[in-house]
């Protein structure tokens, strides 16, 4: 993803001889992994970008040739609006239709093309070799193809090697500006409705995973359009706001929804399955030019060169249909929840105390798990090399050596490892197959070395292990103090107290990126080795990044030092995409306390302009919105001095240094400005003398026009235009809990479990986080004889059911109601009781009323400041907060307050969580009044009941409840 400067694709062609089909459950033989696939995504255990993929793969399209480039298809239609809605289904593409049917107009024509050449084919007998003679061609409804190797060098043209094949097509120039790639909209737009009868290109893998392709990185200079527009970057929708890695998530997000997961089955029938072939293509309208298939021509059969060299030529330019992989329809996928995990729900971990105090008096810096998720755990300057962990590295004697031990037996003494006499080791990393060390010295030097551990023939003396180094890594100018590897993407990520951040690749071991803009030494990094995300901790300072170097989103998880300091960081491990409201960072903290933060996308207009970045900041906040409240319209400049005295103030907490690329569209203030796309000469930095046409610059002269009014020739420009504040993600404080009495050190989120994660602090405590549904506010079955709502009395033989939500128990049909409760831990629905039902149903209500409210409201204001933007987003959270605890029954029982053994720790998780969900929502108000003796009097009536047991019996609920 990082170096696209791979070897020039292979154009050559890859077609196959006709060979018989067997089936075997709808699937083409010589496909086996095909059918295990399908197994995975019909049953939700693979995405459907991966599941793309691999259809592709096994049709034989390879990234290696562009004349069979993998396939993707449009999956939106909505490129205008400012805010994407994902669970409108007006916003989708109809998947069961091929591109040029998605018309009505377009798909009569395409019908009536078909005919004729029915009718043509009829008339002439349709001879023996009628596949060699281009006036008896088969009857087709497409006479260009929806991929080929020209529609990939126009999607990618603004990246090599890419860039270097359009232009060998087109004789080393760019092809006419008005023919480039310029706008999403306008090309689909094109493809779908108003491109002729030329235009019915798919999509390819880059759209849902490269955003590089969409910006003009390199500078090249592609020409100036009929009507003056310069072609620059890629014009994006309305509601990405100018920011290419924002359209590439959001639209990584809808080909995971759940509209194009129930219906991209349709599209692989097109494109892969039945309907790629036969009656079942005529009546889909998908039939394209015979010559793309791959056993419409017998290459080995034409004895004339010429005419094989011609169609080999049109082959190769005019695209190839991939191989059919089904011969019957595709299964649809089942829509599954997703999974209650450490991610998705934080609120549920319950902690267990595995290591105290008492039995380790030394800080734990090295924390993971073995396969049976058993803690591995050492001090400082210590680490265990995988995957068998016998094998320890000890590093900070006085003689500066590195030393490694076996089973708790030294083995070999390195020293020397520093290039000068003066530096030291500072940190040291193992690859997770052992066979890479990765050391940081404090001369600002980052050494690769091979390890190879062997035991020696002689049993009765310990094991041998041998250190090469293989370079040694210059870039830094200070002491490294952390460092990270990810075997996924190949990379080495250091950090130094030089406040930088380096990445390195580790095929070449060459410089890569320098991520810069921290105010304090580099404490941790991490790379989530799903999303490629890096992730830097810096004092209070929290950012991400992609791998391209570009800053994804920051925050400053609070203004204290002594207490909001992070001193530990790990990122999720997962193997598949998740949805984007699951914990991806978790960080430890000075005070003890653990944080499961979100990376979430803004979406509409609103949630770009407010860009809180520091957490707990809300009375600052509020006293400049009520400043900035009380001037008049003249004081607007005064205003906005206000919030640029604000921006200032964050940079003492972080002041990126992002690439040129990203800078050059962050520099807008408001809304308007980035909506337009007029842009000066002085703006491109061109030479536009370059840029006019003959026939242009001759009427120009013979009007008399001046060379001052020639210097404006181009009025708009294709570039990309961003708010200077805003960054594509926002990082969401999901939970906060605090067990530790001391500092986390160690933060491990094991790749073999999703359900549990560890920490340990300073002190030597280690806890082990499990996610667990809590059952503890359940009543015994004993207690009630009658049902609570209709007061019928329970037989020895009739089952008693449990409200899931309430913990009450109901006879069948005072409980035959389920809903998702996801919150306790249930991703299916589950029974609840009537009581809680009617309940849930007015809060989804009131919730979804207030937020249509909140939406219109949102449109018809207009937006001026960051500070008065966010202000409004404060007031507008804290009054949504305060509806919902107004909505909760003094009979609601609410779990996540029963979900722990002691009282005590009890009522801290709850404080904590409380806490948390003020900071998240940067209230400025403290909750209504009624709203907290109601949820006081819910805590104590549960206290009651529980207490009671067997004499408990259920109130009927009043008007007021």
């Amino acid at each position: 993803k990082h170096s696209q400067q791979s070897k020039k694709p292979n154009l050559g062609l890859s077609l196959k001889s006709h060979h018989t089909r067997k089936q075997s459950h709808g699937v083409v033989s010589g496909h086996s992994g095909v059918e295990c696939a399908r197994f995975l995504w019909v049953h939700g255990m693979l995405s459907n970008f991966d599941y793309l993929l691999l259809l592709n793969q096994c049709a034989g399209r390879s990234f290696s040739d562009v004349t069979q480039y993998p396939i993707f298809p449009w999956v939106l239609r909505n490129y205008d609006s400012d805010r994407l809605d994902l669970s409108e289904a007006q916003n989708y593409r109809d998947l069961s239709k091929p591109m040029g049917a998605l018309n009505a107009e377009r798909s009569k024509r395409y019908l009536e093309q078909y005919l004729e050449w029915d009718r043509a084919s009829q008339k002439s007998g349709a001879p023996a070799d009628m596949q060699h003679n281009i006036n008896t061609m088969r009857p087709f409804h497409y006479g260009t193809h929806y991929s080929c190797g020209g529609i990939i060098c126009y999607f990618l043209i603004r990246l090599e090697p890419f860039t270097r094949i359009a232009l060998e097509l087109q004789d080393g120039k760019f092809d006419h500006a008005d023919r480039l790639f310029s706008s999403v909209a306008y090309s689909w737009k094109l493809a779908s409705e108003t491109g002729g009868m030329q235009d019915v290109k798919e999509l390819i893998p880059e759209f849902f995973y490269l955003s590089n392709f969409l910006t003009n990185t390199n500078r090249f200079d592609y020409g100036v359009t009929e009507k003056g527009v310069y072609i620059d970057d890629v014009l994006l929708p309305k509601w990405a706001y100018g920011d290419p890695e924002r359209f590439v998530r959001m639209h990584r997000n809808a080909l995971e929804s759940e509209y194009v997961s129930l219906h991209l089955h349709e599209w692989i029938d097109l494109i892969f399955g039945y309907k790629q072939r036969g009656d079942a293509a005529v009546d889909a309208q998908n039939v394209f030019y015979p010559w793309t298939y791959e056993d419409a021509v017998d290459l080995d059969s034409i004895e004339d060169e010429v005419k094989k060299t011609s169609i080999i030529s049109m082959i190769d330019n005019f695209g190839q249909t991939p191989h059919q992989l089904f011969s019957k329809p595709h299964r649809q996928k089942e829509v599954v929840k997703a999974k209650i995990t450490v991610y998705t729900q934080p609120s549920l971990l319950q902690s267990t105390l595995v290591l105290t105090a008492a039995s380790s008096d030394l800080p734990i810096k090295f924390l993971e798990v073995s396969p049976d998720l058993k803690p591995i755990y050492r001090g400082e300057n210590e680490i265990v090399i995988g995957p068998d962990y016998k094998y320890t590295l000890k590093w900070g004697f006085s003689d500066r050596s590195l030393r490694v031990f076996y089973k708790g037996e030294l083995v070999t003494v390195f020293e020397e490892l520093v290039a000068t006499d003066a530096g030291d080791v500072s940190c040291v990393l193992v690859s997770d197959d052992g066979s890479v060390v990765f050391t940081g010295d404090t001369t600002s030097v980052v050494n690769v070395w091979q390890i190879r551990t062997e035991p020696r023939k002689d049993k009765r003396r310990p094991p041998h292990a041998s250190l090469a180094l293989r370079d040694r890594l210059y870039g830094h100018r200070d002491e490294i103090t952390c460092l990270a590897y990810s075997k996924q993407y190949r990379l080495i990520i250091s950090g130094s107290k030089d406040h930088s951040v380096i990445i390195w690749d580790m095929n070449t071991l060459g410089f890569v990126h320098r991520l810069e803009g921290h105010t304090s030494a580099i404490s941790h990094v991490a790379i989530n080795n799903v999303t490629g995300d890096i992730i830097v901790s810096a004092g209070v300072t929290l950012s991400a990044w992609t791998i391209n170097g570009e800053l994804l989103a920051w925050i400053c998880c609070g203004q204290s030092l002594t207490t909001n300091t992070i001193t530990s960081l790990a990122v999720s491990c997962l193997s598949d995409w998740q949805p984007e409201d699951s914990c991806s960072v978790i960080t430890g903290h000075r005070d003890g306390s653990l944080r499961f933060w979100a990376l979430t996308i803004p979406n509409g207009a609103n949630a770009v302009q407010s860009n809180e970045q520091i957490v707990n900041n809300a009375s600052t906040t509020t006293a400049i919105a009520a400043k900035n409240k009380k001037k008049t319209a003249t004081d607007a400049s005064r205003a906005a001095s206000s919030a640029e005295e604000q921006r200032r103030a964050l940079q003492k907490y972080f002041k990126p240094k992002i690439p040129p690329h990203q800078l050059r569209r962050m520099k807008y203030s408001e809304l308007r400005e980035i909506e337009e796309h007029s842009i000066s000469a002085e703006d491109l930095e061109l030479d536009l003398t370059e840029h006019k046409h003959d026939d242009a610059a001759d009427a120009d002269k013979h009007n008399g026009h001046d060379e001052k009014e020639q210097s404006n020739y181009i009025k708009q420009s294709t570039t990309n235009k961003q708010l200077s504040y805003d960054t594509t993600l926002r990082f969401k404080q999901k939970h906060n809990r605090k067990k530790h009495s001391s500092a986390i050190t160690a933060i491990h989120t094991s790749n073999y479990t999703d359900m549990q994660i560890w920490t340990a602090s300073s002190n030597g405590e280690i806890i082990q986080w499990a996610v667990q549904r809590s059952e503890d506010h359940w009543l015994s079955d004993n207690d009630v004889t009658h049902c609570p709502k209709c007061k019928a009395q329970f037989n020895v033989l009739e089952r008693r059911h449990h409200c899931r939500k309430c913990g009450n128990i109901f006879c069948h049909k005072c409980s035959n109601n389920k809903v998702e409760l996801p919150d306790m831990g249930y991703s299916e629905p589950v029974r609840v009781c009537n009581f809680c039902w009617q309940r849930i149903n007015a809060q989804k209500s009131t919730s979804s009323s207030s937020s249509s409210s909140s939406s219109s409201s949102a449109a018809s204001s207009s937006s001026s400041t960051l500070v008065s933007t966010a202000t409004d987003e404060n007031v507008s959270s804290t009054a949504a907060a305060d509806e919902n605890m107004m909505l909760s029954s003094p009979r609601a029982l609410p779990p996540a307050d029963h979900r722990h053994h002691d009282d005590k720790d009890k009522d801290k998780d709850k404080d904590n969580d409380d806490e948390n969900v003020l900071a998240t929502q940067n209230s400025t108000e403290h909750v209504d009044s009624s709203s907290d003796t109601t949820t006081k009097d819910s805590n104590q009536q549960h206290k009651k009941r529980k207490g009671k047991g067997k004499g408990f019996k259920f109130k009927k609920r009043t008007n007021d409840t």
